[in-house]
């Protein structure tokens, strides 16, 4: 049958509900064959709810700022690793391991999601991803929910401040609204001499005191010859 088939179709003369009738056949056998692939690919595939599972937290938007403003993470996914410093002022810097470079900025979007937008990297795009913490390594997860990368902190850089944030779009400090003044700090006053010390100060100096209250100061033994106690009671 294979012969006369091969035949007829060398010849021109196979019939054209055959050859529709093989090529679809062969369509579908691709598309069972790739949704196989993906369905397998699916069961190993760890997302957000396999990682909460095992015990992994959510990071909000100030624990992201926190951990990685100033900081350089090693990041791994897709089979590819690279280094990435995070500046306090919303810049990026990374090198991967084939040594190719690419800068960019960074932000914490209002949904507390960590968007990175590399010049080179992601075709330029910036993506988003919501990051869990499961004991010692952080996860990226995308919008689908699966995990993207995995990064773990190289070096901590702790110059978050609380109140600043950074611009969207030039990666530029920007002061929070509402923020307020530190309050100004006023000359602080010296208690008065205690009658302890008055004593103290008449009997050692015993000259010059004025203004002094001397209602209580105990002055037997103090020469008080040529004082000074102009204004003194």
């Amino acid at each position: 049958m294979e012969s006369y088939i091969k035949r007829k179709r060398s010849m021109g003369t196979l019939p054209l509900s055959y050859k529709q009738s093989e090529t679809t056949m062969n369509y579908l056998k691709k598309i069972i064959l790739l949704a196989l692939i993906l369905t397998l690919s699916a069961c190993g595939t760890e997302n957000i709810n396999k990682a909460v599972a095992n015990g992994a937290e959510a990071l909000s938007g100030h624990d992201l700022r926190a951990l990685l403003s100033g900081s350089t993470i090693k990041s791994e996914g897709y089979g590819e690793e690279a280094r990435i410093t995070f500046s306090n002022n919303g810049r990026l810097s990374a090198t991967n391991s084939d040594r190719e470079k690419d800068t960019g900025t960074w932000q914490v979007d209002d949904q507390e999601r960590l968007c990175l937008k590399f010049k080179k990297w992601g075709q330029g795009d910036k993506i988003c991803y919501r990051v869990y913490k499961e004991g010692k390594e952080y996860k990226q997860f995308n919008d689908s929910g699966l995990l993207a990368y995995t990064f773990t902190i190289l070096t901590a850089g702790g110059t978050f401040k609380e109140g600043i944030s950074f611009d969207n779009s030039t990666g530029t400090k920007a002061a929070a609204q509402g923020s307020k003044e530190s309050p100004a700090v006023t000359d602080i006053q010296q208690p008065p001499d205690a009658p302890a010390d008055i004593n103290f100060i008449i009997r050692q100096n015993a000259h010059d005191c004025p203004g002094c209250n001397l209602a209580r100061a105990q002055l037997a033994g103090a020469d008080l010859n040529n004082a000074n106690l102009e204004g003194a009671n």
